[in-house]
């Protein structure tokens, strides 16, 4: 499943190298872009790649729902035992889809790619390695990347249907009730890269107001979930 909104310049690399990594599964998979009410050319080039390649489809919400809901809508039409959900910006490479599916496979049930040699500007790096001290403090997060834009998770727990608090952001929560309900939860390396064309939903020209919304999105995950790790 691909999350996208305005990405016209990026869909159609990325649904490519998508259905060419879908050939390990030999053609048991679904591939569906969610389109978040782009108000680009997205939808178009999807419905044209759709009709070459059947297995690609296309659903597009009837209005912006936000990143998160634009997921959690994802994952509700997602039908195989197990559902990777990747941002369909293009910098994530897909191949890491192999790698997660392998750890789900083992019984895990939550895996979020981690951003080796992560891209992009210092300063952004710096405010993503506060934010990750920021996570382990506040809802004791112990893997690597709590922002990445590639997960996998088992049927199980897209069940739970763990998508429902705040507006920009999704893994924390679906760690936290993975971690509630005693599943396995873990990560897998991924290549990242810098966003070609587009842009992002973060507004990094306002950098204290971005990270005054991630601390108040842990906290509201925290009270919400409820969940306390065991001494």
């Amino acid at each position: 499943m691909l999350v996208a909104r305005n990405e016209e310049s990026n869909i159609a690399r990325t649904v490519s190298q998508v259905v060419n990594i879908s050939q390990f599964w030999k053609g048991n998979t679904q591939i569906c872009v969610v389109d978040n009410r782009s108000s680009d050319r997205t939808c178009k080039i999807v419905d044209e790649i759709s009709k070459n390649i059947p297995e690609v489809s296309l659903f597009r919400q009837e209005a912006n729902v936000g990143y998160r809901r634009n997921v959690a809508t994802a994952i509700s039409l997602a039908q195989g035992e197990r559902v990777f959900i990747l941002d369909g910006d293009g910098q994530f490479d897909p191949s890491a889809l192999v790698g997660i599916d392998l750890l789900l496979s083992e019984g895990f049930d939550l895996v979020l790619g981690f951003r080796k040699g992560r891209a992009g500007p210092r300063w952004r790096r710096i405010l993503s390695v506060l934010f990750l001290i920021c996570a382990r403090k506040l809802i004791k997060f112990h893997l690597s990347d709590l922002n990445s834009g590639i997960r996998g998770i088992s049927q199980r727990l897209a069940e739970l249907e763990p998508a429902k608090i705040g507006d920009s952001m999704v893994n924390a929560e679906l760690y936290l009730r993975a971690r509630k309900n005693c599943f396995q939860v873990g990560e897998f390396p991924v290549a990242h890269s810098n966003r070609l064309a587009g842009s992002s939903i973060w507004s990094f020209r306002h950098p204290l107001k971005m990270w005054n919304s991630s601390v108040g999105y842990l906290l509201k995950v925290r009270r919400e979930v409820g969940f306390k790790e065991k001494q």
